[in-house]
This record gives C-alpha cells, structure tokens and sequence, in this order.
C-alpha cells in the first residue's frame, strides 16, 4: 500500500453489518450521525463516519484538517501497531523523495552558479546570493542556515542583501495562535507544529534596522479588516503588553520545544543576534495569558558558533610520507641516469 494522499480517507475494514467483539472490537455505526454504518475513518483522528457529509461535518465541528500528522511525538507507552505501520510508510516515501531530490541534482549538476528555476512560477534562486547572505548575516551574529534548493522553505526565502545600503532585507513569517479549546502544556507541546493553530502571514523585504514593534503595528493595521486579526489588533492597541511575540530556539528536542521572547523595542537584526535562523525568521504572536505553555529560554548561541573553522592543510602520514620520498627518489635518479648518457653520447 502506498502513501495516503493528503485528505485522503481511510477505508474501513468492517462489512456492513459486521460486528466485532472483545478487546478488540471496532465500532461500526458512524460516529458522527450515529446512524448509518461507518465506511470510512480519519486519517488525523480515526473518528469513524459513514460518508462525505458526516466527514465535512467532524472538520467543521473538530476543526480537523484531515490530514495525518507524521510527526507527531508518542509516549513508547502509547504506541500501536498502526503507528509503526505509519512510520514504515514514512521511511518509504522518504526514500522516494531522497530518489527524486538526487535525479534533479544529476539535471542540474552543471549549471554550477548560475541562476536556477526550482519550477514554473517560482522566485530564481542564486548560489551566490546565498552564500553572501549567510556571510553578512554572520557578521550581524546570526547563524543562518539553508535548506536544500528544492524544498518549499528555501523557494518561499525571499530575503537578500542590499549591497548599495548595506542592509539585509528579511522575508519573515507570522503566526498568530489561535487555540480552539484550552490546552494543557503536555498536549500543546506534541500539537505546536499543527497549522490549523495558526493564522500565518508572510511579509517580504523588511529592513533588518526596522523595530519590532512597528512590523506588528503595521501587519496588524494592514489586516484589521480580516476577522482573524481583529482580535488581536484590538487587544495590542488597547494594551500593547497582552500580545506576546516569540520565536523557537532550533536545534531543540521536538517534544520539548525551547522559545526565545521578542522585545518590541529592538530591530530585527537586534532581537536575531546569537540566535540560530533557518531560511527565514518565524515569529509566533500570542496572547500573554496563553504564555505558560510556552518554556522560555534566554540561552543565546555562544560566540564560538559563529565563528567559521579555518580548514587544517591536509597532513601526510608517515607511510604516505615515505611512499612520496620513494616516487621522489626514482624521479631524480630516472633524471640522472639520462644526463649521464647524454654525457657519454657527447
């Protein structure tokens, strides 16, 4: 069985009619109308249901995407047949994607630096742009990182450096938490990565000078009309200390994610430094009642990481050292045979 595809429906493997008991029996009535036979199961939650309204229903009432989560993390107490099933699945079309990402690369292997389209539509991405990013990023003490050409981060990174000011103009991201029920801090940690938590915005070509207290005055006036923002822009104008703006430490455990806070008085560049980037800068703007479920960090990068490792010259061991005296050797006595005979001839 291949890869479900996202939205995809699981079907169910009771007959209509069938009834399962003992430990492990499976309901078969529909567990949204609670009354036809259920046909089908979500692949997100594995609620049960009988047909494309009932499944339309439990999005809207569940706000489910319907969509399964390959990431998320389980308790070893937790795991099921079906999950290592899942993960095998996973590994698989990891491999297929690994097949895919080294057959592009043999296509375009001798373009070298020159400019690449990653595919119809999509910004040209440069190599030396990238390079010159990262490196006047690290003098700004930002460790930026890139992902590999062809995944969707890297294609959506829009940032670059202003050569004639002398300024990095950042693409950055905003997502603004919207938690449908109240979470503990246990199950927000497993479902932090989840989209539908967030509404999320993409600024391009901010000045890494600009203060962020202004990126979200001006997001929010520009979106006051949307629904989805309102709430937030009300609560910022009348109190600016209710919203919260925080950014994930990388290089942390996945269950256990680590946040940095924003400071509304600094610039981009100022509130980035010693901090580690991937791609681009997200930003999570939350309520401040909602910040307990978030574990904050002050643990900057230390100065060290920053620093580029200067590559050592390639030493010779002493075996490779005699077997180059030896070649040595032969080259300069085959060099003296033939002056000697020259000398004889002559």
């Amino acid at each position: 069985e291949g890869e479900l595809e996202e939205g995809e429906l699981i079907e169910d493997d009771v007959e209509e009619g069938e009834v399962k008991e003992g430990k492990g029996a499976k309901a078969t009535s529909c567990q949204v109308c609670c009354q036809a036979v259920s046909k089908y199961k979500c692949p997100k939650c594995t609620i049960r249901f009988c047909s494309v309204e009932c499944c339309k229903t439990h999005k809207l009432k569940n706000q489910c995407s319907g969509i399964r989560d390959k990431s998320t993390f389980l308790e070893l107490s937790e795991l099921k047949d079906e999950h290592l099933h899942q993960d095998f699945q996973l590994l698989q079309s990891g491999i297929e994607l690994t097949g895919r990402s080294k057959r592009k690369r043999v296509e375009t292997q001798f373009v070298g630096v020159k400019k690449l389209k990653t595919k119809p539509g999509a910004q040209t991405v440069n190599k030396n742009k990238s390079l010159n990013l990262i490196s006047k990023a690290r003098k700004r003490d930002v460790l930026l990182k890139t992902l590999p050409q062809f995944m969707t981060r890297h294609v959506e990174n829009s940032s670059f450096y202003n050569t004639k000011k002398d300024f990095i103009a950042w693409h950055i991201e905003l997502r603004f938490l919207v938690l449908p029920q109240k979470l503990n801090h246990g199950n927000f940690s497993k479902e932090i990565m989840n989209p539908n938590l967030f509404f999320i915005l993409q600024i391009k070509k901010l000045n890494e000078k600009t203060l962020m207290r202004d990126v979200l005055t001006k997001t929010l006036d520009k979106m006051a009309k949307a629904e989805q923002y309102l709430h937030f822009s009300t609560k910022f104008k009348e109190k600016e200390t209710s919203i919260k703006m925080l950014m994930k430490k990388e290089s942390t455990r996945a269950d256990r994610p680590l946040w940095y806070e924003i400071d509304y008085n600094k610039s981009i560049s100022e509130n980035l430094a010693l901090r580690e980037v991937i791609e681009f800068p997200i930003f999570y703007v939350i309520e401040t009642q909602d910040l307990p479920l978030f574990d904050t960090t002050d643990e900057n990068l230390p100065p060290e990481a920053l620093r580029v490792e200067e590559k050592k010259p390639f030493e010779k061991t002493s075996e490779e050292e005699q077997l180059v005296s030896q070649i040595n050797n032969e080259k300069e006595g085959g060099s003296n045979n033939s002056n000697n005979n020259n000398n004889n001839a002559g």
